[in-house]
């Protein structure tokens, strides 16, 4: 991921889905990655590879329609400090509205980061203060 350069993209599903939080959490769909993949791919980054995350991998190969050689989907088969230490080694960043989300793009040392972020974490019309000015920001 270091040698590359590479993107860490984060799609969080599970309980922000779910029928007790969807109201609330729902933000990210498909349409917003898809266009947060073409904001990075229009910058004129050469040689990108995104490194998809997720807590369900297999609605991202059905739902994303991230396809080819430069997509990569990371089994979570692995201790969660691990995915974060992958997340924080990419170069580029799609975030979604979670927090774990937030801190892989925090902890990433990559001095030209770009950072690609929902313009608002949630329904409920609360300003998150994660949100930063340098971001680009997708409205959903």
């Amino acid at each position: 991921m270091r040698s590359s350069n590479s993107v860490c993209v984060s799609v969080r599903r599970g309980d922000f889905f779910n029928n007790q939080n969807a109201r609330s959490f729902a933000v990210c769909t498909p349409d917003y990655y898809r266009k947060a993949k073409k904001k990075l791919e229009d910058k004129k980054l050469k040689d990108l590879i995104f490194f998809v995350f997720s807590d369900d991998i297999n609605w991202c190969k059905k739902k994303l329609g991230f396809n080819g050689d430069n997509v990569i989907f990371v089994s979570q088969d692995m201790p969660v400090y691990e995915t974060l230490r992958l997340m924080y080694n990419c170069k580029h960043f799609i975030l979604s509205n979670s927090t774990f989300s937030w801190w892989g793009q925090f902890l990433s040392t990559s001095k030209n980061k770009l950072v690609v972020s929902p313009s608002r974490w949630n329904n409920d019309g609360y300003q998150s203060q994660l949100i930063q000015k340098d971001w680009i920001l997708i409205n959903c």
